[in-house]
């Protein structure tokens, strides 16, 4: 007979403050600057791009590592991956992208001296670019706000836009995960958003295996799913290396 505790619970659709535009600009920067302290101390950071370092570890030496960073936020992951690249000696070109209109401003904000950054606007369900535009792509903390088409419209797109490769990371839906965030965000933060959305978000967030078959019914069957430390999702499509056209 199955454990109720050991199942995840139930999807819930919960809207989350952070989606919505009229906040003080200044709580809203706060509760994304939340984010990256806890991409960064949490795990959320190396999740995205560990397996995106791979990728590129692959890559000839001097080859310029073109990666478009969808739902960027604070553009946290952008600026590591241009620190990473960097320390490694690579040339980067790295793209920013959201449709929200203080994300834009905020992502500008951080990574004006960031010269292999550029932010552009656009949404994940129709990319701006054409096919093969990017050598990856990376989207960290945006699938659980898109429900089941929209995610695997997402997985369309990104594979459409790249010629080598994509990965997703997210939370993970889960009864530990839920007790574990709402015990944890009153302690570390006092932003009116951030402690709404915080357990909002992992209401919406998928299990590995509903991200495993949404990556089916996309058409991505080989791409991995595994879990990462402190409760995240990532799906990784490796698609090698083929000749940049």
């Amino acid at each position: 007979m199955p454990v109720p505790f050991l199942q995840a619970p139930p999807r819930r659709d919960q809207p989350e403050l952070i989606d919505d535009t009229g906040h003080a600009y200044a709580l809203f920067r706060e509760s994304f600057l939340d984010i990256r302290i806890v991409n960064r101390f949490l795990g959320g950071t190396s999740a995205a791009l560990n397996p995106l370092c791979r990728m590129i570890g692959r890559m000839p030496d001097g080859e310029t590592v073109t990666v478009l960073d969808i739902g960027t936020g604070s553009a946290d992951i952008p600026l590591e991956l241009a620190a990473r690249m960097r320390r490694l000696g690579r040339s980067a070109r790295i793209t920013a992208l959201d449709n929200h209109p203080d994300v834009l401003r905020l992502a500008r904000e951080e990574t004006a001296a960031e010269p292999s950054i550029s932010v552009d606007e656009g949404s994940i369900a129709a990319l701006p670019y054409a096919a093969c535009a990017f050598d990856f792509a990376t989207c960290s903390l945006t699938f659980h706000h898109l429900g089941d088409e929209g995610c695997i419209r997402a997985m369309r797109e990104m594979d459409r836009v790249t010629r080598r490769g994509w990965v997703v990371n997210d939370g993970e839906r889960a009864w530990w995960t839920l007790a574990f965030i709402a015990a944890a965000t009153p302690l570390v933060t006092r932003n009116a958003i951030t402690r709404h959305d915080a357990i909002a978000s992992v209401w919406r967030c998928y299990t590995p295996n509903e991200m495993a078959d949404m990556a089916r019914r996309a058409g991505f069957p080989d791409a991995r799913v595994r879990r990462a430390p402190m409760g995240r999702v990532v799906v990784t499509r490796d698609k090698g290396l083929p000749a940049r056209g």
